[in-house]
């Protein structure tokens, strides 16, 4: 897991700290408490200060709950940072992120860029490689383990990995959290070992309960988790800081409270609190969901950002493991996700925008497993192909998934998937790729006796030659595909070939050709009353009859197709 922190190496104007922080909405707020990691906070500034040290490329490594996020927000709300990048300083977070195609999203998003960095079949090195080539950029990066991924030209000195928290430090912390300090808390901090998610767990549960009792009750949890073989080791003391924050707030009384946690844990997205209602509608077995937050809140076991509840990952996996979703929830939410990827295939709406993060994995859970039936494969299909056209990248692990169980799929599922996956290949520019996909739907729909497929894979590899220069090819599959469509009675299907056939016989200088194919597209057209495809008829005729230099008629086209685009878009 990753976490970038991205500054653009731009002077500062003499703005204040605090207002340069304000306007930069995409920085979560600053630690309110941060103690132990003086050395780590030093050398990067050090490195920010020196101009002759820009653009810095710097990496808080170590494991998950020790502190690497915490670290970087400090950096970043410091004075020297802002008076050294101004307002260009961003937050990337990576909580959700299923593919490198989906963290390409989240960084233009937050850059406002397009997504000029292609994410799919990226490995994490590569891509790290193509974040270090920015000119001008700097960037401190969070990542999980404990050695610099090579290849990088990283900033020296480089930093060690984050260990666990001094004594001392983790004492300061507890202290700032539940103003508390004695034999029992002292007991408490200590068997922590110093990791700061669990200290401030624990901090905030001793700031209601009393230290004595927690400790008791820590030993107990302890020993239960040391006999059930999990030895005595760092995540022993985080889960049982978790374990005993979830009894000692009570929130095993709290059913709410208690749901959302599970809930949460299998939503790697977030919930944000714009979907609650909805959630509210989908578990009506539950009362009072929104009175659940407060709690949770509380506990620390849940932080909010940016109008969205989040779990930190460790906490999540702990979640997972041994407080999951019912069955019959868990089916429910299925049920959710797979209705919200098979809405409106026209475009991505709001909604599947704000899910698309907890759509990818909850589908790729459902097609893990079980056998994925028709919905399933329905969800996956919609849900890739929007999610392509949105951000220009998907999820191939979904449709890997799929391919692995091909055997177990029906004929139909394992054509449209084949298909589907071909076009969001395309889609991404891996048209070889593409081709494979294609010729494989191709191969299952011919056995199965499907013309239907069979005329709409023949298109799209016709069209796709065409991208490719290859205007024989592209004839070849589409006049495969015409009389396919001819016996079909599909008459967009046909007026899209012939639509085609003439733009491509003018580009081989076949004039006459392509009128003809564009006047028979034109009139098939105007019989459905496809506006847009009207409109590209005519473009095309008249780009034939400007080649062919017969330019007063190509302004007749060329007035027509303007005219038909003109009065559909004003409608």
């Amino acid at each position: 897991m990753i976490k970038f922190s991205l500054a653009s190496t731009i002077q500062a104007t003499k703005e204040e700290f605090a207002t340069i922080h304000r306007t930069n909405t995409n920085i979560p707020a600053q630690p309110s408490i941060f103690s132990g990691r003086d050395s780590y906070m030093t050398t990067i500034l050090e490195l920010i200060g020196n101009k002759t040290k820009l653009p810095i490329r710097a990496g808080i490594l170590g494991p998950g709950g020790i502190g690497k996020t915490t670290l970087a927000l400090a950096i970043l709300h410091h004075p020297i940072v802002a008076q050294t990048f101004n307002e260009r300083i961003y937050f990337v977070s990576c909580e959700g992120c299923l593919s490198i195609s989906m963290l390409v999203k989240d960084l233009a998003k937050a850059l406002g860029i397009g997504n000029d960095l292609e994410g799919n079949a990226i490995e994490e090195n590569t891509f790290l490689k193509k974040i270090a080539s920015l000119k001008d950029t700097s960037f401190v990066i969070t990542m999980r383990g404990l050695e610099y991924p090579e290849e990088i030209l990283w900033s020296h000195p480089l930093l060690p990995p984050l260990k666990p928290l001094s004594f001392e430090a983790s004492k300061d912390i507890f202290q700032q959290l539940s103003n508390q300090w004695d034999e029992w808390t002292e007991k408490l901090v200590k068997a922590v070992e110093g990791l700061p998610l669990a200290i401030t767990i624990i901090g905030h549960l001793a700031q209601s309960c009393d230290c004595k009792s927690l400790w008791k009750q820590w030993q107990d949890l302890n020993i239960g988790l040391l006999e059930r073989g999990k030895g005595p080791h760092r995540l022993t003391s985080l889960e049982t800081s978790i374990q005993l924050s979830i009894e000692g707030n009570k929130l095993s009384s709290q059913p709410a409270a208690l749901f959302l946690l599970s809930l949460l844990g299998t939503l790697p997205g977030g919930l944000s609190l714009d979907r609650l209602s909805d959630f509210q509608f989908i578990f009506e077995d539950i009362q009072g969901i929104k009175e659940g937050i407060k709690p949770l809140l509380y506990s620390s076991l849940v932080y909010m950002s940016f109008n969205t509840l989040h779990l930190h990952p460790l906490i999540q996996y702990y979640i997972q493991e041994h407080l999951p979703l019912s069955k019959q929830h868990r089916v429910l939410l299925e049920k959710y996700y797979i209705e919200l990827s098979r809405k409106d295939d026209t475009g991505i709406s709001k909604e599947q925008l704000l899910e698309y993060k907890n759509t990818g994995y909850i589908l790729l859970q459902c097609a893990k497993n079980q056998v994925p039936d028709e919905s399933i494969v329905d969800a996956i299909t919609s849900y890739s192909w929007l999610v392509s056209v949105e951000t220009g990248s998907f999820i191939n692990e979904l449709f890997e998934v799929l391919e692995e169980k091909e055997e177990l799929l029906p004929p139909q599922c394992t054509i449209s998937y084949q298909l589907r996956w071909g076009v969001c290949l395309e889609r991404c520019d891996n048209y070889e790729q593409a081709q494979v996909k294609y010729l494989k739907a191709l191969h299952y729909a011919q056995m199965q006796q499907d013309e239907e497929y069979q005329a709409e894979i023949l298109k799209d590899l016709g069209d796709l030659h065409s991208i490719l220069g290859d205007s024989g090819q592209a004839c070849i599959y589409w006049k495969q595909a015409m009389p396919i469509f001819e016996k079909l009675q599909n008459i967009k299907g046909q007026a899209f070939i012939l639509s085609q056939l003439s733009a491509d016989s003018t580009y081989c200088l076949l004039y006459e050709d392509g009128k003809n194919y564009a006047v028979r597209s034109i009139e098939l057209y105007q019989s459905i009353n496809d506006k847009f495809g009207i409109g590209n008829a005519w473009l095309h005729l008249g780009e034939a009859c400007r080649l062919d230099n017969n330019m007063e008629k190509a302004r007749e086209c060329f007035f027509k197709s303007l005219d038909v685009f003109t009065k559909s878009n004003s409608r």
